[in-house]
């Protein structure tokens, strides 16, 4: 089974702030990288057998919200948190 290194690391990082950026210009809360981590995971094993996924759902970067107040998910809707600050250690 393929893992993608983006799953990962949400699923380490407890940050809120943190979401995906995917192939199809979309983003991802870190709840729905979580839930939705079996398409994910299709779409990175796409990816890697023929150079291309047409779901939408490959993981191009993980980011963090630290200037948009209006950022929502492409999947749920709900408002992306900014970051005021968070700062690891």
């Amino acid at each position: 089974m393929t893992t993608n290194p983006f799953v990962n690391r949400v699923e380490r990082d407890t940050n809120p702030a943190f979401y995906a950026v995917l192939n199809s210009g979309g983003v991802l809360c870190r709840s729905c990288v979580i839930g939705e981590q079996h398409l994910i995971l299709e779409a990175t094993e796409n990816y890697l057998q023929s150079g291309w996924d047409q779901s939408g759902y490959f993981v191009l970067n993980i980011e963090e919200n630290t200037e948009d107040y209006s950022l929502r998910c492409s999947h749920c809707s709900d408002l992306i948190p900014r970051n005021k600050g968070w700062q690891k250690g």
